[in-house]
């Protein structure tokens, strides 16, 4: 898979109570488009301890994110139960799709999450897929 038709297909990932999902990472978000999510721009490397298929050696790393909502808008108690059950939902999303053989993933919740100069409360996952 190529690294276009992963971050497609992750983009692509319907994650439950997600408003708008963005290709790309965004230059700003509407307040009615919140939560809204983008994947960041990839990395990835190649491993040869398996001298088998370069495909199955070869991981690509996206970074998936979730906007919930705006820092300051909520009472932090609620925009903190908010983040915590998009945890939830994107956690449900990733075991849902396969993007390559093998997938490893890590997930954080933030309290912020910078875009254009605002602060959101977030949910930022770190992918690493391998194969096709």
């Amino acid at each position: 898979m190529t690294y276009a038709a992963t971050l497609s297909a992750v983009a692509g990932a319907s994650v439950t109570g997600v408003t708008r999902a963005y290709t790309t990472r965004p230059i700003s978000v509407q307040t009615a488009d919140l939560p809204a999510s983008f994947v960041e721009l990839p990395n990835g490397s190649l491993d040869n301890s398996v001298p088998i298929c370069d495909s199955i050696n070869q991981t690509r790393n996206v970074t998936h994110v979730v906007l919930v909502e705006a820092a300051g808008q909520e009472m932090t108690a609620t925009a903190f139960g908010a983040t915590v059950a998009m945890v939830d939902n994107v956690v449900a999303m990733l075991n849902a799709n396969e993007f390559g053989l093998t997938q490893t993933w890590t997930i954080n919740a933030q309290a912020v999450q910078t875009l254009d100069g605002v602060a959101y409360w977030g949910v930022v996952t770190s992918l690493s897929i391998r194969g096709d």
